[in-house]
């Protein structure tokens, strides 16, 4: 018996290893969510050992932590296609297989799908398990707390599974990652006698901790906790980037590395000079704190990402992260600076500000609260697909009275907006891409609100041809010009920089003297940009204008790489180039 059970639990992890080799491999070639995927490789076995996926429903949340998963559910063949053009999704993805049951790119979601997805079987005698993989910093995300509270007897089929790793992206934060940490080290079901179980007040019979690195450990458990009735929470202690020495001692790190040496543990380098937005806005933070000692950061988990760690370190009391609750975030923020005490900047990404709308709406702008939100990767998440591209934000927020939207093309814009934002008195929303910016070394100067800039004047009195660019696509304005001019046409480039206010004064005569406008954007077109001059062209009875909007159409769009996704929306130069062309031969020029 012995025997049998060594060599048992020798197989279990051999096997863990092999998805873990496997996960590494790819990941180090294609980059990716590494140590929440290693952490949980253990556990994920063990699940798909005692339960039958995919009549036994495993919602994960989020999906970056399901590589194994995917491994053990038909998809190692295509592995290698991990978060390429046409090959499999990052996150679980309900269009690549039936054992992905939801879109999960975004944290806590799953508890509340999972109650959801138990009681469409509950009238089933021989219905299915349902198990929802959390991670602890789910906990800090007011949706799973509200799926907790809506937990009852009942569930008896429930199965929630606490991952614990004592981390978001960056470290975890919150008092009930406090209790977490506290009571980790007890020994395996003895809490209850020795430490307040708060999980019981949910309904939940609490089971562990127990070491998520033992994988016959919890198939025991499993197997056990299977023949009887829940509703369970197993709470399980796992280590990020476990099985890479490298990615265990800096989590943070190895969260979602770009492409590695495996053996050195040191990333490939690439040939750019230049610096992202998000890195040059984490790095003007200093100099803003220089000019204002009372400004404060907020970040919902995403400190990390946004560049924002230095900035943490020097400054811990005016830094604040308040783990995965965006509403919570930007509520939190109108009450910092209600009373103007304080000068506030909200570091969001433009994915997840979605969750948060109402409390923006209500809890800033209705209230004139002068919050300044940097909206982070406003635009494609090429590898991260559909959950996380940032490329519907302008659409609500240009509906809310009072709040001011712009977007810098280039760094020194950026630092002259977040500068020239601290005096607006006015909330404001200045949206970035995870891109390369252009460092062009100007002397930074006040950045008037609701001012945009013509930034070259097309000198053909023949041709009457207008681009208007949104931040950085006025690079691609450029490119496209220069192969106008190859034609012997030429245009006219117009930075409105503020997508609201518009510059009227500027842009009044420049539409009144072309004929042809064609608006870029990287957004979705049916609610960015050029919506937004359309409505303005129709308030002001200019019908005589042949406009053109080169946006997202009204679709999804997965994962790729950035060049790809925009050659499928028709937003690479050469497409954009065509179809200028093709507009204004058809009307005779």
């Amino acid at each position: 018996m012995e025997d049998r059970t060594l060599a048992t639990m020798r197989s279990l992890k051999d096997e863990a290893k092999e998805l873990r080799d496997k996960i590494i491999h790819v990941v180090s070639k294609n980059g990716g969510h590494l140590g929440a995927s290693l952490g949980a490789t253990d556990l994920i076995l063990s699940l798909h050992k005692v339960f039958l996926s995919p009549y036994d429903r495993i919602i994960f949340d989020t999906g970056h932590q399901a590589y194994a998963h995917k491994l053990l559910t038909g998809r190692l063949e295509r592995f290698e296609t991990l978060r390429t053009y046409n090959g499999l999704c990052g996150f679980t993805d309900p269009t690549e297989s039936v054992h992905d049951h939801f879109f999960a790119g975004h944290a806590g979601t799953a508890l509340s799908l999972a109650l959801g997805v138990h009681d469409s079987t509950i009238y089933n005698e021989n219905a299915p398990w349902t198990i929802a993989l959390i991670g602890d910093a789910s906990l800090s995300c007011g949706l799973t707390l509200e799926a907790l509270n809506n937990i009852h007897s009942s569930y008896k089929r429930l199965l929630i599974i606490l991952n614990d790793n004592g981390m978001s992206i960056s470290k975890g934060c919150g008092n009930l990652h406090d209790y977490l940490q506290k009571i980790r080290n007890f020994p395996f079901l003895s809490l209850q006698e020795n430490f307040k179980d708060i999980f019981s007040i949910f309904n939940c019979k609490y089971v562990g901790p127990i070491d998520g690195h033992e994988p016959e450990r919890m198939v025991a458990l499993f197997e056990k906790l299977k023949l009887e009735e829940g509703p369970f929470l197993v709470h399980v202690k796992t280590i990020k980037g476990f099985g890479l020495e490298y990615a265990e001692t800096s989590p943070t790190v190895w969260h979602g590395p770009k492409p590695f040496c495996i053996e050195s543990g040191t990333f490939k380098k690439t040939t750019t000079q230049s610096l992202p937005f998000p890195k040059i806005f984490g790095k003007h933070l200093f100099e803003l704190k220089k000019k204002e000692p009372n400004l404060h950061v907020i970040t919902p988990a995403t400190a990390t990402g946004a560049c924002l760690e230095e900035f943490g370190q020097a400054f811990p009391r005016e830094f604040h992260d308040v783990g995965i609750a965006e509403g919570h975030a930007v509520t939190y923020a109108a009450g910092l600076c209600r009373f103007q005490e304080f000068k506030v900047i909200l570091s969001i990404y433009a994915t997840f500000l979605h969750r948060a709308l109402d409390n923006l709406f209500h809890d800033v702008v209705l209230q004139n609260i002068p919050l300044i939100l940097a909206i982070d990767r406003a635009g494609l998440s090429p590898q991260d697909g559909s959950t996380h591209h940032g490329i519907y934000d302008i659409s609500f927020l240009k509906t809310m009275p009072g709040l001011s939207i712009a977007q810098p093309r280039n760094a020194t814009l950026l630092k002259e907006l977040l500068e020239s934002a601290l005096v607006y008195n006015t909330p404001i929303a200045i949206r970035y891409p995870n891109l390369e910016a252009v460092n062009t070394p100007q002397t930074l100067t006040f950045r008037p609100l609701g001012k945009g800039e013509i930034l070259v004047k097309s000198s053909s009195k023949k041709t009457k041809i207008l681009i208007i660019s949104l931040g950085h696509m006025a690079d691609m304005a450029f490119n496209c010009r220069s192969k106008l001019l190859e034609r012997g046409l030429d245009a006219t480039i117009f930075d409105p920089i503020f997508l609201k206010p518009l510059d009227e004064e500027a842009l009044l005569p420049i539409l009144q003297e072309n004929e042809f406008v064609f608006v870029i954007e990287e957004h979705a077109k049916n609610s960015g940009l050029g919506s937004i001059l359309l409505n303005f062209l129709f308030e002001k009875e200019i019908f005589d204008k042949k406009v053109y909007n080169f946006g997202f159409p009204d679709q999804f769009y997965a994962h790729g790489s950035y060049n790809d996704l925009l050659d499928e929306a028709g937003l690479s130069e050469n497409k954009i180039f065509e179809k200028m062309l093709l507009v204004i031969q058809k009307n005779g020029i």
